[in-house]
């Protein structure tokens, strides 16, 4: 079932982003965002604002595409849930499996802000100045403290073994279950097959077991 919330405005009280995170040395790394502009000093998970009548899986996917310039092309996607971000505002983040190099550099959407405040000329910034990773411990003392909860989450799921009991009728019916999952990926870049005249997202089988599956 989409998560779509209702507003008159532009955007809604919903941010959404995506944490990709990947095995480096041994050891289990997460990739964190420096924002632009003039006032920002913490790193954030690549996050942004979900649009009127935007999937909110579907906006994360975006932001995060937009912010990195990183192509978030994955069979699987773990929700990592939701927290609250001040008054009537909600995060909601996904987690997935990639790799990214320095050497490959990253591009960021802009905006427009009056810099200095009061002096009425507007500037232009980068949403995220600068992408990097982190060792999942030393990325919970960067990021700013009302994301470090996504961080423990995802934390607590690596470190969880799914066992899948054949013989067990419950855990057979989820393996099932599971096995039937699709995931949809929205363009972006990504893959497409047009349908009548209109362009229709591709769907990717799930490879894995865990719950929060992406855009439910």
């Amino acid at each position: 079932m989409k998560l779509i919330a209702k507003t008159k405005e532009k955007y809604t009280n919903d941010t959404a982003g995506l944490l990709m995170f990947r095995t480096a040395a041994g050891q289990l790394e997460v990739l964190l965002a420096f924002p632009g502009g003039p006032v920002r000093n913490t790193w954030e998970i690549p996050k942004g604002k979900v649009e009127v009548g935007e999937d909110v899986f579907e906006g994360a996917v975006r932001e995060f595409q937009e912010e990195t310039g990183i192509k978030a092309d994955s069979n699987f996607f773990d929700c990592l849930g939701s927290s609250p971000m001040g008054e009537k505002k909600t995060l909601h983040i996904w987690a997935f499996e990639g790799d990214w190099s320095p050497s490959e550099g990253h591009t960021s959407n802009t905006f427009v802000k009056e810099w200095p405040k009061g002096s009425g000329k507007m500037k232009e910034f980068m949403e995220v100045d600068e992408i990097r990773w982190f060792v999942i411990d030393d990325a919970e003392s960067k990021i700013t403290p009302k994301q470090q909860v996504f961080l423990q989450r995802l934390k607590d799921k690596q470190n969880t073994d799914i066992v899948i009991n054949e013989e067990e009728p419950y855990q057979r019916a989820v393996r099932k279950k599971h096995s039937k999952m699709k995931l949809r990926l929205i363009g972006l870049g990504g893959n497409k097959k047009k349908e009548k005249g209109h362009r229709k997202p591709s769907f990717k089988r799930s490879k894995s077991a865990p719950g929060g599956f992406g855009g439910t």
